[in-house]
Order: structure tokens, then C-alpha cells, then sequence
């Protein structure tokens, strides 16, 4: 699908399977792909970096939720050519506040990512260049995270185990579909997500686990191009339509590194008792 899109934005294709407002305009300035690893579960960067490389593009790996991850025995935030990440407290090495990274092994992006996280600042003191942010990472945060960083390992083995017992409790059964995963690719399990049959049964088991005071989340309910702030691109419900399904039939669930085996039992329990027959 990445190869059929970056193919019909070069060509100025009116194809339904581009949105609205780049539908008919010719791109011949793709500047990069963003790949998320959606959850902690890098990408397939090897078909990715081929397209990005035949079309002379960069590669931005969007990290955040995959700190400690890896992908063919690379570890994540290395597998594009800028690698993100988040600190922010939920992550799997999360501070104690905001606060991220970006690492890069091109020079020229190097050396721009520098500029542009002091306002846009050159080298000299006092002279911009470039539009640029407030992106220092505070000092607190940053000796929070050195410690932190000593346990990652240990945390990331944690999650897999309660990643791997709810595996083992969900399989059998038929209305839940699991995350896939892959011989090539070590999910950082950040977050652990359910898919459903349908919404009704999300909205089941939801309610079932609030209702035990069990927390759980939907994390994208409305896909971002029909959410409000994006209503100047005009682009209507059905353009995504896998994004779109999604987001009305997933539901994530604890993933602590530090959830006992009890709380982890309820956890399964709750959840299949919405499917058993009364």
C-alpha cells in the first residue's frame, strides 16, 4: 500500500484511495515516511528502507512507544533515519514529566535537530537560522531517566510475561483477535490491545472492566483525519477505512511490568466472562 501511494503522488493520480486534498497533485518532493510502532511492535523496516531508498527519501522511525523493541536484532529508534522517542511516564522508559529524545546518524540531520531544538539557533550565540522549538530535556528528567534506565531490561522482561499470559488465556478464544507477531521483530509490549468482532463487544467488555474498577483505555477513538482540528482538509468518513474500523472495535488493558499474578487472573477472568453463556 506505502509503494502504491508514493507511486500514484508522483504520477498526480485522482485515485479514491488518496485523500481529497492531495488527490490530482502532482508530489515530486516526498520528503519522508513516518512509521509508527504502533504499541511497542516496530514496523517492517526492511520493505520500508527499500522504498524509502529507491525513492530517495528519509525514513522518520516514530519510537515512542517502542523503547527497548527491536527489529532483526536492531534495536528500535535505529531502524530509520531519525529514531523518536517519548519519556513521557507511560513509556517503557518513562520520566517522572514530558520529555523525549531524537537520534540520528546523518551528520546534516544532526546538526539541523540541534539547531532547531534552541529556537533555531546557528552556532554562534545570539544568531537563528531556522525556525525552530524549545527542545532541551530537563535536567531532572534527564538524571531520572539514567536511573531508570538501569532497570529497562528487567521491566521489558516483566511486560512480555503478562504480555505472554494474557496470550495464552485470549487464544482460545474465537471473539478476541490478538496483536500478530512475528519471528524477526521484540515488541516492547507498551501497551497491550484487543481486537473485538465488533463494537458492541468492546463497549461489553469495557464497561465489564470499569465496573471492577479495572483500568482500560481506548486510545484512538476518532482517527485523526476526522477529528475537528483536521475539518479544513475536508476529508470525509470511509478515506481510511482500516484506521477507521479500528478505532471502534480495539481496547487496550494493563500492562504494568509490575502486576501480580492475581491481578493479572481478575484481569483475564473479567474479560471472558462477558462471553460466557448465561
Amino acid at each position: 500500500m506505502l509503494e502504491k501511494t508514493i507511486t500514484l503522488l508522483k504520477k498526480g493520480s485522482k485515485s479514491p484511495c488518496l485523500p481529497k486534498i492531495i488527490r490530482g497533485k502532482k508530489v515530486n518532493n516526498i520528503k519522508a515516511i513516518i512509521s509508527v510502532n504502533l504499541f511497542g511492535k516496530p514496523a517492517d523496516y526492511s520493505s520500508i528502507n527499500y522504498l524509502a531508498k529507491k525513492n530517495n527519501i528519509y525514513v522518520i522511525e516514530d519510537a515512542a512507544q517502542s523503547f527497548g523493541a527491536s527489529y532483526k536484532k536492531k534495536k528500535s529508534g535505529i531502524l530509520g533515519d531519525i529514531g523518536c522517542f517519548s519519556f513521557y511516564p507511560t513509556k517503557t522508559l518513562g520520566a517522572m514529566g514530558d520529555g523525549g529524545a531524537i537520534v540520528t546518524n546523518k551528520k546534516k540531520l544532526y546538526k539541523n535537530l540541534l539547531s532547531i531544538r534552541v529556537h533555531g539557533q546557528s552556532k554562534e550565540n545570539g544568531l537563528f537560522e531556522r525556525i525552530g522549538l524549545t527542545g532541551r530535556l530537563d535536567t531532572l528528567q534527564a538524571t531520572i531517566l539514567l536511573e531508570k534506565i538501569k532497570k529497562t531490561n528487567l521491566e521489558l522482561d516483566l511486560r512480555k510475561k503478562v504480555s505472554d499470559f494474557y496470550d495464552k488465556n485470549f487464544i482460545s478464544n474465537k471473539k478476541i483477535c490478538l496483536m500478530k507477531k512475528d519471528n524477526f521483530s521484540k515488541s516492547a509490549n507498551n501497551v497491550y490491545t484487543l481486537k473485538f468482532q465488533n463494537q458492541n463487544i468492546r463497549d461489553k467488555v469495557q464497561k465489564n472492566l470499569l465496573k471492577k474498577k479495572i483500568g482500560c483505555a481506548i486510545y484512538y477513538k476518532k482517527p485523526f483525519h476526522l477529528q475537528k482540528v483536521f475539518n479544513y482538509l475536508k476529508i470525509k468518513s470511509g478515506a481510511f477505512p482500516n484506521a477507521e474500523r479500528l478505532s471502534k472495535i480495539t481496547l487496550s488493558i494493563p500492562i504494568d511490568p509490575y502486576l501480580n499474578k492475581n491481578e493479572q487472573i481478575k484481569i483475564v477472568r473479567t474479560i471472558n466472562n462477558v462471553f460466557k453463556k448465561k
